[in-house]
């Protein structure tokens, strides 16, 4: 008796073991079709987040820098370089890489540009998929200041002085997750970049002017 219910048990898990086998290989192919999309949706996800957590980090190092500007409580700098490194970058406390940090003061000429939103017209320096730094220090064509700068405010970062129209423009170059996959839409310096701008514009108050080289 005992030998019988133990045949029957082994053609009862002879009859579902292939059933088994066929779920298995089911789901391995559900993943297989299912899985990419999902996995690329989620990098998608991910790609957003980031870009709209570090535009929200450069926005908030923008306007502390402009506010240091405006009242002459900035440190003097020499050059873009030394002023990402002194004044910008000590704004991001550290959230982004500073490297990838790019900077751009000039002066505006108020009797030609009837406010500061027509300093900047808002938009990257890309010219044919790359992107173009020449203005803000870094490597690549110069394709020109903001329309309204002064003549003495046109070569891409001068030192704030008292009683200035100032306009600062700052851009930072992300990682491009899904442009890497997908193919590349913006490059710099032969990478695949998301690059992110924020500016202020601002009349800065009677402060004593700074000791520095090269004044606005």
């Amino acid at each position: 008796m005992g030998e019988r219910r133990s045949n029957d048990r082994v053609r009862l898990w002879a009859c579902h073991a292939p059933l088994s086998a066929d779920r298995r290989g089911a789901f391995a192919l559900e993943f297989a079709m299912v899985g990419p999309i999902f996995l690329l949706a989620l990098l998608f996800v991910f790609n957003v987040a980031y870009d709209l957590f570090t535009n929200e980090v450069l926005n908030n190092a923008v306007q502390a820098t402009a506010r240091q500007m405006q009242t002459g409580t900035a440190p003097a700098a020499t050059s873009q370089a030394q002023f990402i490194s002194n004044v910008v970058c000590p704004n991001t406390y550290g959230l982004i890489d500073c490297n990838n940090i790019y900077v751009r003061v000039e002066q505006i000429d108020t009797n030609t540009c009837s406010d500061f939103y027509d300093a900047t017209t808002g938009t990257l320096p890309i010219a044919g998929g790359t992107l173009q730094l020449g203005d803000y220090g870094g490597a690549g064509s110069d394709i020109g200041p903001s329309q309204c700068a002064t003549s003495s405010g046109a070569t891409g970062f001068c030192n704030a002085g008292p009683n200035e129209a100032i306009m600062i423009s700052v851009i930072y170059t992300a990682p491009s997750f899904m442009g890497q996959l997908l193919g590349t839409v913006v490059t710099y310096n032969g990478t695949s970049v998301t690059p992110l701008l924020a500016t202020a514009g601002f009349e800065t108050e009677g402060f004593a002017p700074l000791e520095a080289s090269n004044p606005c």
